[in-house]
C-alpha cells in the first residue's frame, strides 16, 4: 500500500505551493509596476498634445504665409515684367519713330536734288 502523506507533509507541499504563488505574483506585480512606470499621466498627455497641435498650427501658418508671400511675389513679378514690356515697347515705337524721321530728312533733300536735276536738264 501506498504511504498517504501525513498533515505535516500536506502542510509543507501547501506552504511550498503558496510560495511559488506569492513568487510569481511578486513577479507578475514587478512586470506590471514596470509597465506603469512607462505610462503618462493624464495632465502630462495632454500637454504633449496640446504642444503638438500648437506646433503642428504654427507650421501650417508658415506654410500660409509662405504661400501668401509667393502669390504676392508673383504678382509683383508679372506687374514689373509688364511695366519693363511697356517701356520696352516705348522705346522702341520711340526708335522707329526716329528711324523714320531721319529716312525722311536724308531722302526727301535727295529727292529735291533729283528732282531739280530732272527739271533742269529737261528745261535745258
Amino acid at each position: 500500500m501506498t504511504q498517504e502523506p501525513g498533515a505535516w507533509q500536506l502542510q509543507q507541499r501547501l506552504d511550498e505551493r503558496l510560495d511559488k504563488i506569492d513568487a510569481n505574483q511578486q513577479a507578475g506585480f514587478d512586470r506590471l509596476d514596470k509597465r506603469f512606470d512607462r505610462l503618462v499621466t493624464t495632465e502630462a498627455f495632454n500637454a504633449e498634445q496640446r504642444r503638438v497641435d500648437d506646433k503642428i498650427k504654427d507650421l501650417a501658418d508658415d506654410i500660409a504665409a509662405e504661400r501668401d508671400a509667393r502669390r504676392i511675389s508673383m504678382i509683383e513679378e508679372k506687374a514689373a515684367r509688364e511695366d519693363g514690356d511697356k517701356r520696352q515697347q516705348s522705346a522702341l515705337d520711340k526708335l522707329i519713330a526716329n528711324q523714320k524721321w531721319i529716312v525722311v530728312t536724308i531722302l526727301i533733300p535727295i529727292a529735291l536734288f533729283i528732282a531739280n536735276l530732272v527739271i533742269d536738264r529737261s528745261g535745258s
